[in-house]
């Protein structure tokens, strides 16, 4: 069961870089600057901080399918309005997993990657697919997904 290593290594990682969503944002622009235009409407530390409540929120619902479905589908849409693009959440994803791999140091490894990139890609895949806009959401287990 993969939820609990990513709930042990987030713990791990805000523990060590409470400063984790800046560094992200740090990496995330500096990988494609392109994005910084989407994030606009708030301040850096309001961005940081809506981030982190998110990943918070998701990291507690892991096991809660019906929640991340009903949570995450509906915030897609709200990011397609903020012209978020299907390709720019594999972007986001990539400098998250290496975000992570940097503050967890040594303890990171293959496993705790493939579990952190399951569970991002099932998050991504729920917002792409939003509130049925596109094909709709499959309301798979994340545990059995990532």
């Amino acid at each position: 069961m993969t939820a609990p290593l990513i709930r042990s290594n987030f713990q791990f990682v805000i523990q060590t870089a409470p400063d984790l969503t800046e560094r992200f944002y740090a990496l995330l622009f500096e990988r494609s600057p392109h994005l910084r235009a989407l994030f606009g409407r708030r301040s850096e530390k309001a961005q940081a901080e809506m981030l982190a409540g998110a990943l918070i929120a998701v990291i507690d619902h892991l096991e809660d399918p019906v929640w991340l479905a009903t949570t995450l589908a509906p915030l897609g849409d709200k990011h397609r309005t903020y012209g978020v693009t299907d390709e720019m959440y594999g972007l986001v994803a990539a400098a998250l997993l290496s975000t992570l791999a940097s503050v967890s140091g040594p303890s990171w490894n293959p496993g705790l990657e493939r579990a952190w990139h399951g569970a991002l890609t099932f998050v991504a895949t729920t917002m792409i697919n939003g509130t049925g806009v596109h094909a709709g959401v499959s309301a798979a287990a994340p545990q059995t997904t990532v």
